[in-house]
């Protein structure tokens, strides 16, 4: 699991902390910031040509098998 809020309690004598977990499988509902374009190839490893093509073939479509 990931951390999800610590909570730290204190007073004079004692100090509680309070920590709660969130199963990864929260990660599934959130949305995505990267796309598989090569501007965000680019950032995330400059140099890297494997999405150059990628906005060339999106739209074309392929008969794949016996056509």
């Amino acid at each position: 699991g990931r951390l999800d809020v610590p909570e730290i309690a204190e007073d004079g004598q004692s100090c509680r902390i309070t920590i709660s977990y969130e199963n990864r499988l929260i990660d599934l509902g959130v949305a995505r910031s990267w796309r598989y374009t090569h501007e965000s190839q680019q950032v995330l490893h400059p140099g890297d040509r494997g999405f150059e093509h990628v906005t060339a073939i999106q739209d074309r479509e392929i008969t794949w098998g016996r056509g």
